[in-house]
């Protein structure tokens, strides 16, 4: 049989099988699942990911084109109706606690580069993605129009993801800064559109300080 070493399965190397597992269990996330678990699941997205699939039509498609060296990365091609049951009813908290357990392990390696700032650096933003509102009736945005609302803090020592919350698209950006700002002891850059002083002022009082395009301030 030939043997493929894909991108993909070198990608997963960098995963703990054990950790997610011990997220699966946690949160129940493979009950009464039977053939798509969860772990098979993760793995679907992340080849959609890397194909820069835009739907779940295009991401069965090219499991199914590439059958052949899916087997050696333990997957095999899936029924669009068996991914979409599996996103809707599979708990998003064994993804996030497998995101922060990666988010760990990236920053323990990269923690040992020099860092530019005495404090940890954290870069705060937002990014509209727009969505078809007849699809997704609950990401409101505008009358005719779609989307969701992706609030970022980044590691700006390290550059990699740090946290992220999803909201529809007319949360503004002030109105989830206490989750991503509720760290001690950081650097925050912030723009114009988290500028809101209440929260600002939160920030100081954990110890915290800031930075935007209209002013510098320290606590």
């Amino acid at each position: 049989m030939t043997k493929y070493t894909t991108v993909f399965t070198a990608l997963l190397r960098y995963l703990s099988r054990s950790d997610f597992d011990s997220s699966v269990a946690a949160h129940n996330g493979d009950y009464k699942v039977r053939t798509f678990s969860c772990f098979d699941l993760l793995k679907s997205m992340l080849f959609g990911q890397i194909l820069n699939c835009f739907s779940v039509r295009e991401i069965e498609a090219s499991m199914r084109a590439n059958g052949n060296r899916l087997y050696h990365s333990g997957l095999k091609p899936i029924k669009r109706s068996t991914f979409c049951d599996a996103l809707e009813n599979r708990p998003h908290q064994v993804f996030q606690s497998a995101f922060y357990k990666l988010v760990d392990y990236a920053q323990g390696i990269a923690g040992k580069m020099k860092k530019q700032f005495t404090n940890p650096l954290r870069i705060i933003d937002a990014s509209i993605i727009s969505l078809c509102l007849a699809q997704f009736d609950w990401a409101k945005y505008r009358k005719a129009k779609g989307a969701v609302k992706l609030h970022m803090n980044l590691d700006g020592d390290n550059l990699i993801p740090y946290d992220a919350i999803l909201s529809n698209g007319k949360v503004h950006d002030t109105a989830v800064m206490e989750k991503p700002t509720g760290e001690t002891g950081m650097l925050y850059v912030l723009d114009r559109g988290h500028v809101d002083y209440k929260s600002l002022y939160s920030i100081e009082l954990n110890g915290s300080v800031f930075v935007t395009r209209m002013a510098r301030t320290s606590g």
